[in-house]
């Protein structure tokens, strides 16, 4: 097509009928013809949907549940039996106990 040609460069295009979603669009080589076929399923699209609106908050609640519940996701453990040397400044349970240690340096 020339340039100069005031042949209409666009395709208008409606929304497919309701089972569709789009259109695929193709060149036939042998015609040069621009073709549209309507693809995708509005049930496949609207379960997809509830599906993930759904299984997200809930998997979020459940977690937290189970978290709260059983403490299941981690456990911290303290050495009961061990060896702490009595020349460290932090022996304590109390984060503020080695304020005064880290203060008077000498």
């Amino acid at each position: 097509m020339a340039p100069t040609s005031q042949a209409a460069n666009y395709t208008n295009l409606y929304a497919p009928a309701y089972p569709h979603l789009g259109y695929t669009f193709w060149i036939d080589d042998h015609t040069m013809k621009l073709n549209a076929t309507p693809r995708g399923h509005a049930a496949v699209q609207i379960i997809l949907f509830t599906l993930l609106l759904l299984l997200s908050p809930l998997g979020g609640v459940l977690a937290a549940l189970i978290y709260y519940y059983y403490r299941a996701f981690y456990r911290v453990t303290h050495n009961q039996l061990g060896v702490v040397p009595e020349n460290l400044p932090f022996r304590s349970a109390s984060p503020l106990a080695c304020v005064p240690h880290i203060l008077n340096r000498q």
